[in-house]
């Protein structure tokens, strides 16, 4: 089984247990070779998507893991963009 592949939407499992806020799972696929950088169409990443999801824990692990920060989506927004979007007062403290 291919631990990469992607749905139609461009994204691994790695992606979408970020999305649900699995971060066993995350930590489960890392052990396993996964791409945790893969994008979606929009060039959304793994961190794009906890932001926008408000799930703090998913962005801890990330933080923890030394995942890119400044990393921008297809527009231009970083994940630090989302979060002040949102008005995510605790995730804004976490990522500057």
């Amino acid at each position: 089984m291919d631990v990469n592949k992607k749905d139609a939407f461009g994204v691994n499992s790695f992606w979408i247990a970020a999305f649900y806020g699995h971060v066993s799972v995350m930590k489960r696929l890392m052990e396993k070779g996964i791409d945790i950088y893969c994008r979606n169409h929009n060039g959304s990443n793994a961190l794009h998507i906890a932001v926008k999801k408000n799930n703090l824990n998913v962005v801890l692990e990330l933080i923890k893991i030394q995942y890119p920060l400044d990393h921008v989506k297809n527009n231009g927004i970083s994940a630090v963009g989302i979060a002040a979007f949102k008005g995510y007062i605790k995730l804004l403290d976490l990522l500057t």
